[in-house]
């Protein structure tokens, strides 16, 4: 006895799993970056897994790995930091190869002082500053450099980090089912990402036509 009905629905799952699998593979090589770990130190809101591989071709080119504590340094100089770099993307640098960041160039001008760079995105200049005490605390550097491509801020997030209820960044647990899930299936990780952007993009649409489509117009003026 067939059952049409199954079929169809066992050929969809199985095309499913199949574009899923595609799709991974190819994320693996276009840009994956794995989940963000909560960062217990609190000398940023988040890391990334321990040595974890980290692929790009979206914006620069680069192939490296993360080192112990989950930034982007070549060399793992936890015991000793004479000069500790923070800071977001810019600072964390991994659209370049390993060779070729300021924390790599900064050892090899500033030699024998040794830099750590715990820069990583989304920590824009208000956050690091957030940061700042727990960095010092945990490294005890000499000196502390802040990256940032300026210096305005957010009138909202400034009145928050007064206040000391700035929120962190978005992280999760070492070991939780979502730090799994975005490691195993890179691509749900990308599709849940760029349906969101497409909501709020939307949603940022209709409010700039709802500011027009509501206001009140003269028509003597025309």
């Amino acid at each position: 006895m067939k059952f049409p009905c199954l079929q169809i629905i066992f050929k969809i799952i199985i095309s499913f799993m199949f574009s899923c699998f595609i799709l991974n593979i190819f994320i693996l090589f276009y840009k994956y970056n794995g989940a963000r770990i909560f960062n217990q130190d609190y000398t940023t809101d988040f890391k990334w897994s321990s040595y974890q591989l980290f692929t790009n071709m979206e914006e620069g080119f680069s192939f490296l790995k993360f080192d112990k504590d989950g930034f982007n340094n070549i060399e793992y100089n936890n015991n000793k930091v004479d000069i500790l770099l923070m800071g977001n993307s810019n600072m964390e640098a991994c659209n370049v190869d390993s060779c070729e960041n300021t924390g790599y160039y900064l050892n090899y001008i500033l030699y024998p002082l040794k830099t750590q760079n715990i820069g990583i995105s989304a920590h824009y200049l208000i956050y690091c500053l957030r940061n700042l005490l727990y960095a010092y605390k945990f490294y005890h550097s000499k000196y502390i450099l802040i990256e940032t491509k300026d210096i305005e801020f957010d009138i909202l997030l400034l009145k928050q980090y007064l206040n000391g209820n700035l929120k962190r960044n978005r992280a999760y647990k070492k070991g939780s089912k979502e730090v799994f899930f975005q490691n195993i299936f890179p691509s749900m990780k990308k599709i849940i990402t760029q349906l969101s952007s497409w909501a709020n993009n939307s949603k940022n649409i209709f409010d700039n036509n709802s500011k027009y489509t509501n206001c009140n117009v003269n028509k003597k003026e025309y």
